[in-house]
């Protein structure tokens, strides 16, 4: 038997050599590292100074492997199929070759011959389950005539190649969707854990990132204050002034998403004519070339934007949206729960605020209670007190006694003073009917009244202070003018004291929906949060011995009598800030005050129904005296007997009766004589709503203790026919 000949060693080497190739490419996972060894295995395999892979993206070819190519097709890796040369072996599918480019029709005038050298070349396609995904080249700068077999050594090469290629493709994919659902599980864990919209967010954005292999991310939310969306978090940007940068509906890639909840991609920004020129500045200097923008939607409404954002083209794709949107829907759940856990916080707070008040008011109400029982026997030692000081006074000639003496005069006027105070803030009665008050004329009324001390002894004193008003148009308020005009100069005087080296008061009011609000607000030395919580207490006070712990009190009494309130915000260094809410409304004027007197030898026929004996007998007494005719009874089912019995003019009842209430008896009265007036005598008379009264079908309200020019005007009002606007203290 003859010898292996060189030809068939040869043709064993190259066999040899593409199974060593088809197992390398065949053990290749990565994607990257298969494009590098693929044109170095074709120019080992053919034996040619160059070799290349291009790749089918949409209409374009781009090169995805290159051995020792120079030129235009390395240096420009993406062209048009059409418009490429290597682009014809993947329209015909077939494998062309020619010894020598220059004689070449179809090469001629190339640079790749014209500039680089090249003069044969091979060309087959690579085709994938009858698709071809892109043209594999081998080069030689020398001419030579491609054989039969290297044309089928290559195309054989290429189809491995599909297959490595699909191969690392599937794995791939495959790792990116682990790696896509390890961050889609890391974030929802993020959500879960943390109602930090922030963490969240930068969760999202370098998510984002990450899996879309991008240089930039951004997340932008709705503005709360305007109609555009700010940038909230960035990942990769360059650009410094993002703060004060706007996305508004209709301008730029993302107001075009804000328009039509639809995601954007494009491939070129710079170029893309859907893109406002206001934004290409922008895009200049973060380098944006390729960008893919989804919605952030709630509840069917863009609420924000997820942006993706390439340097280099790199354009993005079909998955990349898909991951985006995704990512998105978890950035929409963490808005929805920062925006609810921010409502239940809200809610918590106002909750505690409303406990606080009713903590505040329980305190005045116990004090209230206690002051009431104590405040007349008080009031009285100290008038016998103080009577007999003055008294003596008047007497005395020995100047040691006449000191001593004025000693007790003052010290018994500050105590009465004191309990003045303490019955103020507690008291809850309106001694004056509302009526319609101007806030800006208050203020300026305390402005005026407290000019003394703000500016006259400031003055003597070398310190300064600067007032302002910032009065702002607003309705009136039903209030007792006296009163509204006593809180305001309280708090005033009570921000100078603050500010014992001088600095700015300042009164501001102004309408928040139903409510008029007055703010008086210092630069003092501010509270600490502790003594901010008990400003309003009773007899707390930071001022030492010459302070009493009443002067806020009566500013809160005064304000929750005008159905108010009073919110305190103070920070230690930084001045405090006093504001009051009233209702905004009118109130209705008073009834016109009408003489007691009857008409001459005009008597009324009274029914007096009341459970308590003395008050009872002392009405009957009263008014038989005044030569009316009285029929008293002590409970409701007794008065209501003696009503059918006999007609009455008026009926006069207590409220709180075992059996039948006041309300029952007058409700009762007016069903069986719906002309006769009901008089409802009670010691809440202060607390008797005069809508709830008229509700209830009562002619006149009467407070306990009563005096007898009330009643008397209550029978004289009723016999002659006239009924007050509203039930009448």
């Amino acid at each position: 038997m003859g010898g292996v000949t060189r030809s068939e060693r040869a043709l064993q080497e190259r066999q040899a050599a593409f199974v060593e190739i088809v197992k390398e490419l065949a053990a290749e996972d990565d994607p990257e590292r298969l494009f590098a060894r693929i044109g170095e295995r074709v120019c080992q395999l053919l034996g040619t100074d160059s070799a290349s892979l291009c790749v089918v993206e949409g209409d374009e070819l781009a090169v995805r492997a290159a051995c020792g190519l120079e030129g235009p097709l390395h240096g420009a890796p993406r062209r048009k199929i059409a418009e490429s040369r290597v682009g014809r072996v993947v329209l015909t599918r077939r494998a062309y070759a020619t010894a020598d480019m220059t004689r070449d029709p179809h090469w001629r005038g190339s640079e790749v011959v014209t500039r680089w050298g090249y003069r044969a070349i091979l060309e087959v396609p690579v085709v994938l389950r009858g698709e071809v995904i892109g043209a594999m080249a081998a080069l030689d700068k020398a001419p030579r005539k491609f054989s039969g077999e290297d044309t089928a050594l290559l195309s054989a090469l290429a189809d491995h190649t599909a297959l490595a290629l699909e191969r690392a493709r599937l794995i791939g994919e495959t790792q990116a969707q682990r790696q896509e659902a390890e961050v889609l599980a890391e974030l929802a864990s993020t959500i879960t854990a943390s109602l930090d919209l922030d963490t969240v967010l930068e969760r999202v954005a370098k998510g984002a990132r990450e899996l879309c292999g991008s240089d930039m991310a951004k997340i932008a939310l709705q503005d709360p204050d305007s109609d555009a969306m700010v940038l909230r978090y960035l990942v990769g940007s360059r650009y410094q002034q993002y703060d004060t940068f706007r996305i508004e509906a209709g301008k730029g890639s993302g107001g075009l998403v804000v328009s039509t909840g639809c995601p954007f991609r494009t491939d070129d920004y710079a170029a893309d004519p859907r893109i406002s020129k206001d934004y290409l500045e922008v895009a200049q200097v973060e380098g944006i070339v390729a960008e893919l923008v989804v919605p952030i939607q709630i509840e069917g409404r863009v609420e924000g934007l997820l942006f993706v954002q390439n340097r280099a083209h790199r354009p993005f794709t079909d998955r990349d949206e898909a991951i985006l949107v995704r990512l998105a829907d978890h950035a929409a759940i963490a808005i929805k729960n920062a925006r609810l856990y921010g409502e239940l916080r809200a809610a918590l707070e106002a909750v505690e605020a409303s406990q606080q008040r009713i903590i505040q008011a329980e305190k005045l109400r116990a004090l209230g209670e206690m002051a009431g029982g104590i405040a007349h026997d008080f009031n009285n030692a100290l008038a016998a007190i103080l009577g007999r000081a003055q008294l003596l006074l008047t007497r005395a000639q020995d100047p040691d006694l006449r000191r001593q003496l004025q000693v007790i005069e003052k010290v018994s006027m500050e105590a009465a003073q004191t309990v003045r105070r303490i019955q103020e803030f507690t008291r809850t009665k309106r001694l004056r009917p509302f009526e319609a008050v101007d806030l800006n004329r208050v203020v300026e009324e305390v402005v005026e009244f407290t000019r003394a001390r703000w500016a006259d002894e400031a003055q003597a004193k070398g310190v300064a202070y600067e007032v302002r008003v910032e009065a702002s148009p607003v309705p009136p308020v039903a209030g007792d003018p006296s009163e509204l005009r006593e809180a305001l100069t309280n708090l005033a005087l009570n921000a100078l004291d603050a500010m014992p080296g001088g600095g700015r008061l300042a009164f501001r009011t102004g309408v928040d929906g139903e409510r008029v609000f007055c703010v008086v607000a210092d630069t003092g030395v501010g509270m600490a949060e502790e003594v901010r919580r008990r400003a309003l207490d009773p007899f707390f006070t930071t001022k030492g011995p010459r302070g009493t712990g009443l002067g806020l009190s009566v500013v809160y009494g005064i304000v929750r009598r005008h159905s108010g309130e009073v919110e305190v915000r103070s920070q230690v260094g930084q001045g405090s800030a006093f504001t009051i809410w009233l209702p905004a409304g009118r109130a209705a004027p008073g009834a016109p005050e009408e003489s007691g007197q009857l008409p001459p030898g005009r008597s009324a026929r009274v029914l007096v129904i009341d459970d308590e004996p003395e008050v009872r007998d002392l009405l009957a007494e009263l008014l038989t005296g005044q030569g009316h005719v009285v029929t008293a009874c002590a409970d409701g089912h007794e008065g209501l007997s003696r009503l059918e019995q006999e007609p009455v003019d008026l009926v006069i009842t207590d409220l709180g009766m075992p059996g039948l209430s006041g309300w029952e008896v007058a409700e009762a009265v007016k069903r069986r004589r719906p002309g006769t007036p009901v008089a409802l005598i009670t010691g809440w008379g202060d607390r008797i709503d005069p809508e709830e009264a008229r509700a209830k079908r009562v002619d006149f309200v009467v407070g306990k203790p009563f005096r007898i020019d009330e009643i008397a005007s209550v029978i004289a009002r009723a016999v002659s026919g006239a009924r007050p606007a509203s039930p009448s203290p």
